[in-house]
């Protein structure tokens, strides 16, 4: 049964009052493929959690690109770091676009959302 979006974030918002109770923050690893994609969930997580970001995304062509948007998160977690007064980590892994495409490339037919975008996900959470 699918749920209203607002059923989610009242579930999520009951979650992290659980968690507020407890002695100390626990940790969460945040997987990002761009700044725009993190900032909600930093604003929302970030009193509740020690947060650690991955920016692991080969999958992402031209270099020029993925090198855009990794400093673009970089520079936006550190913003985020100082008005905060938060300490986010941001871990990035090498970028490595020919071993990813070698991976994928039998699936290059397949329809978005299907089974090569689940196979990139995989992929990623993996490493």
């Amino acid at each position: 049964m699918n749920k209203p979006k607002s059923y989610y974030y009242d579930w999520s918002v009951e979650k992290l009052r659980e968690i507020d109770k407890q002695d100390q923050k626990p940790t969460i690893l945040l997987h990002a493929c761009c700044a725009p994609c993190i900032c909600w969930p930093l604003e929302f997580l970030y009193e509740h959690f020690e947060i650690s970001v991955l920016y692991n995304n080969s999958n992402i062509w031209p270099q020029e690109e993925y090198d855009i948007r990794k400093n673009e998160i970089v520079s936006y977690i550190d913003t985020f770091n100082k008005q905060h007064n938060t300490g986010i980590q941001i871990t990035v892994t090498p970028y490595d676009y020919q071993s990813y495409r070698e991976k994928l490339l039998p699936l290059k037919d397949e329809p978005e959302c299907g089974v090569r975008c689940h196979l990139c996900y995989k992929t990623r959470m993996e490493e």
